[in-house]
């Protein structure tokens, strides 16, 4: 977090309410078992999916393809679960 705050650059910081980290994953997919032995958080697998996918192809397009995304520019309604935070230097 030090690294973050002490940054020169413009950070962003995304993640999906009601996950935990292996929820940004492809497990969650694997077995509906994990919820229920408390692997993962409660929100729905193909849910964490749609969000991780689409904030990773928006930083991709901007990054490396020069594309502008308004994805990460700030909150989106398509993605209210999905919690964004950036900051400027």
């Amino acid at each position: 977090m030090r690294l973050r705050k002490a940054s020169s650059l413009t950070s962003r910081k995304m993640s999906a309410s009601r996950s935990i980290q292996i929820n940004l994953t492809d497990v969650p997919l694997w077995s509906p078992a994990l919820r229920w032995l408390q692997v993962i958080g409660p929100i729905d697998a193909q849910r964490a999916h749609a969000i991780t996918n689409a904030y990773s192809l928006a930083f991709f397009n901007r990054h490396l393809l020069g594309r502008a995304d308004i994805l990460l520019d700030g909150p989106a309604s398509q993605y209210s679960d999905g919690l964004f935070d950036s900051r400027q230097p």
